[in-house]
């Protein structure tokens, strides 16, 4: 069965069970419609080293691995860990090996099919809906025979769809030997099992490697599964990326992106930069260490004389790649606010432009512009079984465990699975100048904030990660106030951004005809930037997102503004839920990428009551 690129890589990973739907061959083969397997391999190819600059997604990925491993528990008798692999990348990005690859996207049980991805038939027990017997097969063609006689004429025996998973990662069909002479399975029961006398039988399994009970769950359900995967943009030049490493390097970045330096002049001098870099790295005597010349010639972030390490601990590394995407956005720009706003009163859609500026100038949006053509990387780097994060563990001694892609024949190395997919979208910049007043008005009194006028400078010190810092945004959890200018400051910017983005993402849906499941986002808060976007199966750039853009930018402007003001569960959703609730600003699960955290309506239109008094960022000062 053919799958797209990105169910693959949701729906088709190594260690994943899926269900598996034969082709008209294999039905004739087989006698069956359909089966669950467990994917085995992918047949893959390593990514060139110039196709996607590998030290910024194992940088990311190194941080997202982060997150998991400082996740809040509420039982300290849960244990959290990293596999070895993975848990090496941690401790010295420099001298891990890591290898990113990609394939495509046909699946087959069979080896002697031109497919990329294989799996075998399991769980492996079948049984019979009639009588209750019960077959194990040994090898995939066996799935033919699995069939009873109890009626008089052969039956097909129904494929047993559970399996033993643990936290630590591992994962086990029922085996033969788990089930005694006599059993037989009926789905009334509690297990399903029955013994002989036709009394239920608990099944029981424990964990050989963590000695924990493991548990029994359907084996296409999330819980036997759950990927970790990371979403960057593919820069316009990955190159770009290498600048990063020094401080030299981030200063022309920020240059550009404050447009302190001109295109011309950051083009030239970056060039000569990256020659320089380049000729230093290609010198055989950088070391004697055959590792470390792996890791440098193959995207290992092994410093040389001629760039340093980034020894200016404002200048973060994670931010400057963001800043990198961001001006990738803006280099794939098609239409910005003053072009759409022309092309609606051309369509006699508006009277006049005005009115989409002073719309946007309410909404503290310095610009709204629609993107094309770029390049969204998914990577996969690791998975989890039974629990997706350490908060959705209970309260008693559980273990969790990142688990590494890995081969056999080279267990140490960590495997990324890569896809990629062209899509379109729309960059939304809230004005940093208010941004920055909102932020003066609501935390001066608990931190001191210094009187800054000047943009360069705002924008300045909302780059400065001593101010607003993504590291403390959790995939999984809120983000947590810990006393802190930086903490109050990011959580207050993320929160204004991400519940703009949902509104965003229900409006361009309305607009534009996509399902808003098939819409998605990416949040720059240090850059005080959405990008929402579509996700496209095919990898295709359907051009729904654009035209809506050109046709109709007032009236998203007035959606995104005005339809959430008042939910349908208000005034609870307002008085109870921080104004955020299914009615209003939650999104399903692959559409958001904070699992809807950190959302409010008060943040935006404001809350006051006798208890409370919210100033909100849409408020009119």
């Amino acid at each position: 069965m053919k799958r797209s690129e990105s169910q693959s890589l949701y729906k088709a990973l190594p260690g994943q069970y899926i269900s598996y739907e034969m082709s008209p061959l294999e039905k004739r083969q087989l006698m069956r419609d359909k089966a669950v397997i467990k994917i085995s391999f992918w047949n893959k190819n390593d990514i060139n080293k110039d196709d996607i600059y590998k030290p910024k997604i194992v940088n990311q990925v190194s941080s997202n691995m982060s997150d998991f491993m400082l996740a809040e528990q509420e039982d300290q008798s849960s244990s959290v860990e990293i596999d070895g692999p993975l848990w090496s990348l941690i401790k010295s990005i420099e001298k891990t090996r890591v290898r990113l690859v990609q394939a495509t996207v046909d699946e087959s049980i069979f080896r002697d099919t031109p497919s990329q991805i294989f799996g075998h038939i399991n769980p492996k027990m079948f049984y019979c809906q009639k009588c209750g017997s019960i077959k194990f097969i040994e090898k995939d063609n066996d799935i033919a025979n699995m069939t009873c006689n109890c009626a008089g004429k052969e039956t097909r025996m129904m494929q047993y769809n559970r399996v033993w998973v643990c936290g630590c990662g591992k994962t086990f069909p029922i085996d033969p030997y788990e089930i005694h002479d006599g059993d037989r399975y009926f789905a009334s029961h509690q297990d399903g099992v029955v013994d002989k006398n036709g009394s239920d039988r608990r099944l029981q399994r424990m964990c050989p490697d963590c000695q924990k009970p493991m548990t029994l769950v359907n084996a296409t359900d999330s819980k036997a599964f759950y990927p970790r995967t990371i979403t960057t943009i593919r820069l316009y030049n990955n190159n770009l990326a290498k600048l990063c490493e020094s401080d030299e390097g981030c200063q022309l970045i920020l240059g550009k992106h404050k447009h302190t330096i001109l295109k011309e002049d950051f083009e030239r001098e970056s060039a000569k930069l990256l020659q320089k870099i380049q000729s230093e790295t290609e010198k055989p005597t950088i070391s004697s260490n055959p590792d470390d010349l792996i890791n440098i010639l193959f995207g290992g972030s092994t410093s040389s004389p001629i760039s340093p390490a980034i020894t200016n601990p404002t200048m973060d590394k994670e931010i400057m790649y963001k800043v990198l995407e961001y001006d990738t956005l803006e280099e794939k720009k098609m239409l910005d606010l003053q072009a759409a706003a022309k092309k609606e009163v051309e369509l006699n859609g508006i009277m006049n432009d005005a009115q989409v500026y002073d719309l946007a100038k309410e909404m503290k949006i310095k610009d709204i512009y629609s993107v094309s053509d770029i390049e969204i990387i998914n990577t996969a780097y690791g998975f989890t079984r039974k629990y997706q994060s350490p908060e959705n563990m209970p309260t008693v001694g559980e273990k969790l465990k990142l688990c590494a892609f890995t081969e056999k024949d080279n267990p140490g190395v960590p495997i990324f699975y890569n896809i990629r997919n062209k899509s379109e979208g729309i960059v939304i910049d809230l004005d940093v100048k208010e941004m920055y007043r909102y932020l003066s008005r609501v935390l001066s009194p608990y931190f001191h904030i210094p009187n800054l006028k000047d943009e360069t400078e705002i924008k300045d010190w909302l780059l400065n990660k001593n101010n607003v810092d993504p590291d403390v945004i959790k995939h999984f959890s809120d983000i947590e106030l810990d006393g802190t200018l930086k903490a109050m400051a990011t959580k207050t910017i993320y929160t204004i951004l991400h519940t703009i983005s949902h509104i965003a993402i229900q409006s361009i849906s309305k607009y534009s005809g996509l399902d808003k499941d098939s819409l998605t986002e990416m949040i720059f808060p240090n850059l005080c930037s959405i990008l929402v976007y579509a996700q496209t199966n095919q990898a295709v750039v359907l051009g729904a997102i654009t035209s809506m853009f050109e046709k109709q930018i007032f009236e998203l402007l007035h959606s995104i503004h005005e339809d959430t003001k008042t939910c349908s569960f208000d005034p609870i959703c307002m008085d109870t839920t921080n104004g955020s609730c299914l009615a209003c600003t939650y999104l399903a699960e692959p559409a958001c990428e904070h699992f809807n955290r950190d959302l409010s309506r008060r943040v935006l239109y404001g809350y006051h009551n006798r208890d409370n008094s919210i100033e909100g960022f849409w408020e009119n000062n």
